[in-house]
């Protein structure tokens, strides 16, 4: 389109195929997957009665457990993604409990950014090797390219509406550089916790 917007000049038949071939080579991979990603039934389903299931509910603060391999901590990178961003795929519109809550920080009068933390063993080991990979890695990432701009110093991703994602690392020893930061606090809206038991 750039010949059209320099030049007035209509784009023709080829060159209009040309920038949608390239525009298909930009798409972002990460954000497909994200978009198009379907939870588990297991994540649906109340486990005892006035459970809502861990997709309904809307508690600020969710503790996910459960046998190794079980899709854990994938799903909880699904719902900080969902929170940080403030996209609901598909897949959750009208069953995540937490929407309501995050739609209703990006409108009206007090609308604001949302800040949003996931809690893990350690900066490390855990965040590298685990939840790294869930966000921006290459072979099953779902964070979109326009929310990945990562600080390495403050282990802080910001979005392009200033909302955050911040990794808090549960290891004492890997604090004494970024000072000692709270667990919880009101100016956190979602926080996921992920493996922080110690052996």
């Amino acid at each position: 389109m750039a010949k059209e917007i320099v030049t007035g000049t209509p784009l023709t038949l080829s060159e209009m195929t040309q920038d949608m071939a390239r525009s298909l080579d930009k798409r972002d991979e990460r954000f497909e997957r994200f978009w198009n990603f379907k939870p588990f039934d297991k994540f649906y389903t109340p486990r005892s009665e006035g459970c809502s299931g861990l997709v309904g509910t809307d508690k600020q603060i969710q503790v996910v457990f459960g046998s190794n391999r079980s899709g854990k901590s994938f799903y909880c990178a699904f719902m900080a993604i969902m929170a940080y961003t403030g996209h609901v795929p598909p897949s959750m519109q009208g069953r995540w409990g937490f929407a309501r809550k995050i739609a209703d920080l990006g409108s009206g009068d007090n609308a604001r950014p949302r800040s949003v933390r996931i809690v893990v063993m350690d900066y490390a080991t855990h965040f590298p090797m685990v939840i790294e990979p869930m966000l921006t890695g290459a072979a099953y990432g779902m964070l979109p390219e326009q929310w990945s701009n990562f600080d390495k110093q403050t282990h802080i991703y910001t979005g392009p509406d200033g909302s955050v994602l911040e990794i808090y690392s549960a290891d004492p020893t890997e604090h004494k550089e970024h000072g000692d930061k709270k667990l919880r606090g009101a100016p956190i809206d979602l926080t996921l916790i992920d493996e922080i038991n110690r052996e």
